[in-house]
């Protein structure tokens, strides 16, 4: 049987890589949200399935860029990187 967690253990802030990660992502989410309203007034014909399509369009962009900076990352650094952020 699984022994329950105490209240300290669920609030204490743990030191792990994980944390590095979430981070990243908060950013991604919230550097593409900022371009939401600019973006939508700039359209020439605006409408929500312009935007849709437009949004869409943009995250693949900005997602292919994530995606390739890390794939150079890896290439250029290669086996030096380690599986712990810290320890880089």
């Amino acid at each position: 049987m699984a022994k329950a967690a105490s209240a300290d253990e669920i609030w204490r802030v743990k030191g792990v890589y994980h944390v590095v990660s979430s981070v990243s992502i908060v950013i991604f989410t919230y550097s593409l949200q900022q371009m939401v309203f600019p973006t939508y007034t700039e359209l020439e014909k605006r409408s929500n399935e312009r935007f849709a399509s437009v949004s869409l369009i943009s995250t693949l962009i900005y997602s292919s860029a994530f995606i390739l900076t890390g794939l150079v990352g890896v290439f250029i650094f290669g086996s030096d990187v380690k599986s712990d952020f810290l320890v880089n």
